[in-house]
C-alpha cells in the first residue's frame, strides 16, 4: 500500500520550476499506477502551485490570456463562492536541456479561483525528460472522469503544512499534466473537470 501522498516535503528532492520556467521536449510520459509494484520505487509529483507572489489579479470584466501561445486551463463556470478573486500565473519561459536531466517539473501556467469557500487552482505542467522516461505518481488512487480520461486523485487528509486539506486530481493532455488543486473534497474536483476548458 503506497504510503499517504507528502506533497510538500517532496519539494526537498524534486524540483518545480515556475519562476524561469525551462521548457524542452519530455516524450511520452510513464505515469505509474498507484497499486502496481513499481510504486514503492516511484518518485511522487510534487504539488503543482506557483508560489503567491507569481500570480497577477485578473478584472473581472477581462477575459484571461496568455502572453504567447502557451497552453492554460480554465474553468468555464466558477462555482459560486470562488469566484471573487481570479489570479493568472505565465512564467518566463526559457529553452534549456539543463532541467531535462534532472527530475524536475515546469509549471507553464496556473490559473486560481478564490472567494469565501476556498481556493480552487488549475495548473499545466511539463515533466522533464528524466522525469517522463523514470515514470511517477501522479495520484494515490486512478479514476475516470466523465469524458472517459484516466486520470489520478490524492487525498490528502491535511497532512500538510496548511490548516485545510489539499486535495489534487491530475489528468494528461499529450505530453502536459493539468492538475486541479482544492480544499474541496475530491469528489467535487473530479466534477470541476467537466468545466475545464484549454486555451492558447
Amino acid at each position: 500500500m503506497i504510503k499517504k501522498f507528502k506533497f510538500f516535503a517532496i519539494l526537498a528532492t524534486v524540483i518545480v520550476l515556475s519562476l524561469g520556467v525551462a521548457i524542452g521536449a519530455s516524450g511520452i510520459i510513464n505515469i505509474v499506477a498507484p497499486t502496481s509494484d513499481e510504486s514503492q520505487e516511484a518518485f511522487l509529483s510534487p504539488l503543482l502551485v506557483p508560489p503567491d507572489s507569481a500570480y497577477s489579479e485578473i478584472p473581472a470584466e477581462q477575459p484571461i490570456t496568455a502572453p504567447d501561445d502557451r497552453l492554460f486551463a480554465q474553468l468555464d463556470q466558477v462555482p459560486a463562492g470562488f469566484e471573487q478573486v481570479v489570479l493568472a500565473s505565465f512564467p518566463q519561459l526559457n529553452i534549456t536541456e539543463d532541467a531535462n536531466n534532472r527530475v524536475s517539473f515546469a509549471i507553464i501556467s496556473s490559473i486560481k479561483y478564490s472567494g469565501e469557500k476556498g481556493w480552487i487552482v488549475i495548473s499545466v505542467a511539463k515533466p522533464s525528460s528524466t522525469a517522463s522516461s523514470k515514470g511517477f505518481l501522479l495520484g494515490d488512487q486512478e479514476i475516470v472522469l466523465s469524458n472517459g480520461t484516466k486520470a489520478w486523485a490524492t487525498n490528502d487528509e491535511n497532512d500538510n503544512e496548511y490548516d485545510n486539506d489539499i486535495n489534487q486530481v491530475a489528468f494528461l493532455q499529450d505530453d502536459l499534466i493539468i492538475s486541479v488543486i482544492s480544499s474541496l473534497p475530491v469528489s467535487e474536483i473530479q466534477g470541476l473537470t467537466s468545466q475545464i476548458t484549454l486555451n492558447k
